[in-house]
Order: C-alpha cells, then structure tokens, then sequence
C-alpha cells in the first residue's frame, strides 16, 4: 500500500502550496466568468438587439388590378421591426435607436449598437416591380393550368400590369463582423427581410387569384400552404445562451490545466532528486505513479465542483438535476485522470520544473481550442480520439441538452478506453525517461 503514502504526500503538498492551489482552481474560475458575462448570462430571458434604421426610401405608385395606389414599403418594413416580439408577446425584438450617420457610426464602432440598417432609395420601386412581376406570372400559371384542364379561355378583358423596372434594391446591414452581436443581429434581419418579402409575394399571389374570373381559377384552389416550416427547440434549451454551449467546454479547460500542474511537479521531484532515492527503495513505479493520481483526481472532481456552481450562480441553464451533476462528476473524474497521464507524457520530456511549466501550456492551450472547449470551430478526429474531447460532448449532452446518462454512455466509455491507453503510454514514457535505472 505504498502508494497510499505517495498519495498522502501528495496531498499534503498540493494544500502547502496554496498559492499554486489558488491559481490551479481560480485560474479557470475566472475564464468561466469572463466568458460567462461576455456570452449572455444573467436571466436567460430574450432581449432585443440594438439597431439604427436609416429609411431612404421615397416610396413609388403600385399600379395592381386596375388601381393605383401610394406606398412606401420602406416605412412598412421599420414598422415591422418595430413591433416584433418574441413569443413571449411581451419582448421586442429590435430596439430601433435614433441617431444621426455619424452618431450612428461613432456607436457602431464603439459596439453600443449591434448594427445599422440602410433601406436603400428605390426599395419601393422594387416591391412594386416585384408585386407586378408576381401577378403576371399568377395570372399566367391560371390560364395555362385552365388550358390543360381543357377549358374555353379567353383572355381579352384580362388586363397584365406591366414590369417596367429590372433594377436590384438592397437593404444593407453594417456591422463589426468580429462582434459576436452583429452574427446574431444580422441573421435575425435578413429572415425578417425574407419573411416580409415573401408575404407581400403570398398576398399578391391570393388577391390575384381571387380577382380572376370562375372560369380561370384552379378548382382546387385554396389559401392552404402545403409545406411549410416550424421552429422546435431542442429539449432544455428554450432560454438557451451562447454560455450554455461554452460552459462545459471551460469545465473540461480547467481540468487539462491539471496536466501542467501534475508535470510540474513530477519535475520538481526529479530536480530535487526525489526518484534517486526512490530508485534504492522498494517502492515501485506502479506506486509513484498511481500514488500520484490520487490527490489529482480529488483536484479534478473539486475542479468540476467549482466550476459548475461558479457557472450556474452566473445564469447556466443546467439541466438533467442531481443525475445530470453525478454524471458530470463522474466525466471529470475520468477527465482529470487523463490529464495526470497527460501531465506523466509532459514530465517525461521536461528537464526541469521551469521547462515543464513552459512545455505543459504549449499542450493544453491549443488541445483545449482543438476539441472545441470555447467555440465550435475545432478538429473533430482530434475530438473522437482524445478524452477531453468526448468529456465536451458528453458534458454539453447531459448538462446543456438534458441528456440521461445512458445517451452519453458511448462517450464515457471512449473516454475510459482513450484515458487507459494515455495513462499507459504516460506511465511507459515516465518509466522509461526518469525511473530507469542509472
């Protein structure tokens, strides 16, 4: 039971050292907050994005069935993001900000707005040629289809308007695209622009229809829409924050920090020649070795611990209750243990304690992005073959999505294979470089 007593000098020698305990579990603490109110925590509730509408538009005369009429589609369209609200029915969407161009862009610049919308001068123009364009082809579809239906068609006392203007209209959104806002701000705009086009089509489509005489009206002819869309929320996330996503990436980063600890410290015990004299002892490496896995799989279920209340008192929406927490512990558990093996590999091929802590982040900073700890743009091979990266997904399944515990199990038991075989190339590699005989 040797390694009983290696684990208990280890212990005791992590709670001596309480400026390195500090900066082992705060240093992620602080990422899980400064990420935390970067990415919208706090209530979780809808919120409306802040934007300057410029409308040039001066309106045009729509000439339809017969009429004529004045409009000015671009006072329709700020009338529109003026009033959407979220399905509460209670929060905007937009918060339209008045302001001058200057003022506009001094804003913009200063990220105080999330974006400037620009209706450009013959937007009305446009609707117009477009709601002419769509009755034509109505009104040719209707008489085409009464043709094939073998009906007697006459078309004189059909009047087509006409299509004058084949010029482009653009609605110009402007923002910082590095603002992670104006992602958001933008991709809401364009769909209402769509939206909003797209209505003005199905109207006209509707009121042409019904203008037309008997004879050339489809017979099956009704206001249903046969394929339509719906918005549907993934179980869990109705109030769901970019945080959300990112929190258990951060979970699994203060768990790798634990290999630049592990190596350190192995290394400090070959500098102060430590395994020389466990070399003339009866102690085997086995001992050394899982002695020291101990302590840091405490550290690491401490580490998650931490984290996670730290992250739910800032507006994490966790789900999955006390099963989605055991769970959790458990994935760091097994986590952390894969960063002492990782932490062996590191102090294996460090020469001193300062040459391991300059080796270990060059490591675990780039892993940590690679598996897709704080955005999603990563490296999947590196995500299926690496345990930290299987933690992520199992994490976000059980604490973001609400997975049971049975749907992440497959990664669970990746991580345990992954974990075994690093530990025993850690073990191998340690063995091999600084416990072989002299």
């Amino acid at each position: 039971m040797k390694f009983l007593r290696v684990a208990i000098k280890g212990f005791k020698e992590t709670v001596r050292d309480k400026k390195g305990l500090a900066m082992l579990l705060l240093f992620p603490v602080a990422f899980m907050l400064v990420f935390g109110f970067a990415f919208g925590v706090g209530s979780g509730e809808n919120y409306p994005h802040q934007i300057v509408v410029f409308n040039d538009d001066i309106g045009a005369t729509i000439f339809y069935n017969n009429t004529s009429e004045s409009r000015n589609f671009g006072n329709d369209f700020v009338d529109l993001l003026k009033n959407m609200t979220y399905e509460d029915g209670e929060t905007h969407v937009f918060d339209i900000v008045s302001a001058s161009v200057e003022e506009a862009d001094d804003m913009l610049a200063k990220r105080h707005i999330h974006a400037i919308c620009t209706i450009q001068v013959n937007f009305s123009e446009a609707m117009g040629a477009l709601i002419n364009s769509t009755a034509r082809e109505t009104v040719a579809l209707a008489v085409g289809g009464a043709l094939l239906e073998g009906k007697n068609v006459t078309t004189q006392n059909l009047t087509l308007p006409a299509v004058d203007w084949n010029g482009t209209s653009l609605v110009v959104v402007e923002g910082d695209l590095g603002f992670v806002e104006f992602g958001t701000t933008q991709s809401i705009l364009r769909s209402v622009l769509d939206g909003f086009v797209q209505e003005v089509v199905s109207i006209t489509q509707e009121e042409t229809i019904r203008a037309l005489p008997s004879y050339l009206k489809p017979t099956d002819w009704e206001d249903d829409q046969f394929v339509t869309s719906q918005i549907q929320s993934v179980p869990g996330t109705e109030s769901f924050t970019a945080f959300d996503y990112i929190a258990p990436g951060i979970l699994v980063f203060g768990l790798l920090i634990i290999s630049g600890s592990v190596a350190s410290a192995l290394a400090r015990e070959v500098e102060r020649k430590n395994l020389e004299r466990l070399q003339i002892s009866t102690m085997r490496p086995f001992d050394l070795l899982f002695g020291t896995m101990i302590p840091w799989a405490v550290i690491a279920a401490t580490q998650v611990i931490i984290l996670l209340g730290v992250a739910i008192a800032i507006g994490f929406h966790w789900q999955g209750g006390l099963n989605g927490i055991l769970a959790a512990l458990l994935i760091g558990i097994i986590s952390g243990i894969s960063s002492v093996a990782l932490g062996l590999i590191i102090a294996a091929f460090s020469r001193s304690e300062s040459h391991a802590n300059t080796l270990g982040p060059l490591i675990w900073v780039p892993v940590s992005f690679l598996i897709g700890a704080f955005f999603t743009v990563r490296a999947p091979v590196l995500v299926d073959v690496l345990p930290w990266g299987q933690a992520i997904e199992a994490l976000r399944g059980v604490l973001t999505f609400g997975l049971s515990f049975n749907e992440v199990s497959m990664n669970i038991v990746w991580m345990i294979i992954q974990t075994i075989v690093i530990f025993a190339i850690g073990v191998l590699a340690f063995s091999r470089m600084r416990l072989k005989a002299q």
